[in-house]
């Protein structure tokens, strides 16, 4: 909902100007929201000297909407672009160093974390994920990148669609747990699970495994997972009863260091929505 408000207010601040003082006035078309671009994923760069982001450019002949990574300085000039691809790269994070961009793309098939440096080389792709990775957060030693991707349970088969292979063109599905769908995505089979990524070989650990949403489906797009700065603690929501959507979520500290994972929240009579890290002296 917040996104389709940003949206809108930024169509209603840039058409006036897409479409000029001088052009003589009707009705606004449905082909006119096509030539807005559309800016999202806005990221500080840890100097607080630039600000990386996603451009969105629809294309109404093709039926699609391609993106891809720029920045901007925050002191005003000209923005430039970091990648140039008819796919959908978005999702930018900066390195502590303020040297390098991970950002998620689907050039090579499934969502993978891809890295660019921000002064000139083209971007390598870090991950070979089979599924969609999302929401990424670079940790401050700059050894991790935190992400999240939906995946089938280890050891459990895809039952919501049991005749995909044998039927492909059969979309019946056997649907017993909530939630089923996620706006216009079927869930399946799926959970929701955290995973921390190695710089140096795109490795992936799985944090919350199980067959469990951990962090839980979410309708807001609040963040759902942090590292803390000095890499030791990882936040995630996750429900207080596995597998029961409409129960509390829970704030759930993993430790690094014992691999112990702790509830800070269970006394709490409110849901947790939204995390973030931080260290005190």
């Amino acid at each position: 909902m917040k996104k389709r408000m940003n949206h809108s207010l930024l169509l209603m601040i840039l058409f006036p100007l897409l479409i000029g003082e001088s052009a003589p006035k009707r009705p606004m078309q449905p082909e006119d929201l096509m030539q807005i671009r559309r800016i999202s994923d806005p990221r500080i760069s840890p100097d607080g000297k630039r600000i990386a982001y996603t451009l969105a450019t629809p294309d109404l002949l093709q039926n699609k909407i391609s993106s891809d990574i720029w920045y901007i300085p925050i002191s005003g000039g000209a923005s430039k672009q970091l990648t140039i691809s008819p796919f959908d790269d978005h999702s930018p994070c900066w390195s502590p160093d303020g040297k390098t961009i991970a950002f998620l793309s689907d050039r090579n098939g499934p969502k993978n974390l891809f890295l660019i440096p921000v002064n000139g080389g083209e971007a390598r792709q870090l991950t070979f994920s089979k599924t969609d990775l999302y929401q990424p957060v670079w940790s401050k030693d700059g050894k991790t990148i935190l992400c999240g991707s939906r995946i089938l349970p280890e050891g459990k088969t895809d039952v919501e669609n049991p005749t995909k292979d044998q039927l492909p063109k059969c979309t019946a599905r056997t649907i017993n747990k909530l939630p089923y769908r996620h706006w216009d995505t079927w869930l399946g089979d799926e959970r929701n699970h955290v995973f921390l990524v190695n710089i140096s070989d795109g490795q992936m650990t799985d944090l919350t495994p199980g067959d469990n949403d951990a962090p839980p489906v979410s309708l807001s797009g609040n963040r759902d997972f942090d590292i803390s700065p000095d890499g030791n603690y990882i936040a995630y929501v996750a429900m207080s009863k596995p597998g029961y959507e409409s129960d509390r979520t829970q704030l759930i500290i993993y430790n690094r260091k014992n691999n112990r994972v702790n509830p800070l929240s269970d006394k709490l009579d409110r849901s947790v929505e939204e995390v973030g890290l931080v260290t005190g002296q």
